[in-house]
């Protein structure tokens, strides 16, 4: 059972994407489809997830003041776009609720 999937961006060269999946005990955190850490619990396989795309793009978030960035949060069949989702061309999956389909913040 999937929980929740971030994919992120900075200037649609570097990405990842990160999943969770899992219920009752076990919990695997996915990285770019590869798994890599069983959690215990959900709240652990998000900050691990979280961790992820944070250590992914440490060194490009220095300047992303200066560079186009995304991330789209998955839950529950619903995706939030936050920046400029998508960068690369191709279309967004996952379902949007009326509010947040097409949204960029800048």
């Amino acid at each position: 059972m999937s929980l929740f999937s971030l994919a992120a961006h900075v200037q649609a060269a570097h990405e990842i994407n990160v999943s969770v999946e899992g219920e009752g005990s076990a919990y695997t955190v996915s990285i770019d489809g590869t798994p890599r850490r069983t959690a215990r619990r959900p709240n652990q396989a998000l900050s691990w997830a979280v961790d992820a795309v944070r250590d992914h793009f440490k060194a490009y978030l220095r300047d992303a003041s200066r560079q186009e960035w995304g991330l789209r949060v998955t839950v529950g069949g619903w995706s939030f776009p936050f920046g400029h989702w998508p960068l690369s061309p191709g279309p967004s999956t996952g379902r949007q609720p009326p509010e947040a389909a097409g949204s960029h913040m800048e």
